[in-house]
């Protein structure tokens, strides 16, 4: 007599699957129960390092940003000098933690107000670098930008104006990095340059203030252009 083959489905072989894979582990588990026993005690300590080093990141983190919150108050205050050391402080300690960039970003405007353009321009360099924040980042190009405005190398400054337009998300922000650059186009006597940016401003935004400066600004060009050329 023909004896029927019964085809296996696929749940009767994942189980039986997993029962071989059982076998083994219970085998494995008498003869190298030393070694299970070590991997286990192992995944607990690193489990607990672990544990112990998320918690720590998140205390230094509030700890950071506490600092941060108090360095903002004492430049409100005007206690301008103290603030400084505070951001200084939070910058190096907490160095590239969102904190310690903001102190970073704190310290290149500080330095740059007080007419420190090199160390302003390296601390914005840094920061281009190290900056992912969608405000930071762009800000910390334009920051660039105004250094090497400062020191007159026009065409870096200009590139480094560019790049912060392209990665500014707002067309405010956006909008006033151009003018910085159609400014720049001015004193170069680039007036169709100018006139361009103006016009793409005047597209760009509904800010009152500025759409109000870049119609002034080309209508005071299309007269001017008119007298010079360019």
């Amino acid at each position: 007599m023909k004896v029927k083959k019964r085809k296996i489905t696929k749940k009767e072989l994942k189980e039986d699957r997993f029962t071989k894979s059982m076998k083994k582990l219970i085998f494995l588990w008498h003869e190298k129960k030393p070694l299970f026993i070590g991997v286990i005690v192992g995944v607990v300590v690193i489990a607990a390092g672990l544990s112990y080093f998320i918690s720590s990141r998140r205390k230094a983190f509030n700890d950071a940003n506490e600092r941060l919150t108090y360095s903002i108050i004492l430049v409100l205050n005007g206690n301008m000098q103290e603030a400084y050391n505070q951001f200084d402080f939070i910058a190096k300690e907490y160095y590239g933690t969102l904190p310690g960039i903001k102190a970073l970003f704190y310290l290149a405007n500080m330095d740059f107000q007080s007419g420190q353009i090199d160390k302003a321009k390296d601390r914005f360099t840094t920061l281009t670098k190290l900056a992912k924040d969608r405000f930071i980042r762009p800000s910390s190009y334009e920051g660039l930008a105004q250094c090497y405005e400062q020191k007159g190398d026009m065409n870096l400054a200009i590139e480094n104006y560019q790049k912060a337009e392209e990665l500014f998300e707002y067309n405010a922000f956006r909008a006033e990095v151009l003018l910085n650059i159609a400014r720049i186009y001015e004193t170069q006597r680039k007036f169709s340059d100018a006139e361009k940016i103006y016009k793409e401003v005047l597209n760009m935004v509904k800010t009152p203030g500025l759409k109000t400066e870049a119609l002034q600004r080309l209508k005071m060009l299309q007269g001017l252009r008119q007298v010079l050329g360019g």
